[in-house]
């Protein structure tokens, strides 16, 4: 259960497939901690939240690390430990490069393929206009930042695009 994954991450006792599930699950964290539906997107480095134009006590795009600074009711346990996985999962991302967090953020964050799909390392090298090598060195050092070994992450990827 994702609630419990983020329980895991909160405490420091997370496993590389939690930090993968809530990396993945990111988008429906924010929406759910937002009570309405949200887009993530990635402008110079940085994952933006989106939310509807009928968001009143919140900016229509606003920056991930600008939006755990709102100011929120969250009265609800779940809600809560979602927000508190996201401001841990925002600290471990600023150690990111920039292109490391395009790497991670392109492989494991971004949902916006119409087709459910996760894209292929050649088609996100293709749009981040670098070589394939480039990209799985970035992924390679973007997880060992992140405190995983890049073999698990290699193998997620390769299971994950073998199983689409």
């Amino acid at each position: 259960m994702l609630q419990e994954r983020c329980e895991r991450l909160v405490a420091g006792d997370h496993s590389e497939e939690d930090l993968v599930i809530v990396l993945r699950s990111l988008q429906s964290m924010w929406a759910r901690v937002l009570e309405r539906p949200v887009i993530l997107g990635l402008i110079d480095g940085q994952i933006m939240v989106e939310t509807p134009c009928m968001a009143p006590s919140f900016q229509s795009k606003i920056s991930m690390s600008a939006a755990l600074r709102t100011k929120r009711l969250i009265g609800v346990q779940e809600k809560e430990i979602y927000y508190r996985a996201i401001g841990i999962l925002d600290g471990m991302l600023r150690r990111l490069t920039k292109r490391q967090m395009e790497a991670i953020f392109w492989r494991l964050i971004d949902h916006s393929r119409k087709d459910g799909k996760p894209p292929s390392n050649r088609e996100i090298a293709s749009f981040l206009n670098i070589d394939e090598s480039a990209l799985r060195r970035h992924l390679r050092r973007a997880w060992e930042r992140l405190g995983g070994d890049p073999v698990y992450l290699s193998n997620y990827v390769a299971f994950s695009l073998d199983s689409d």
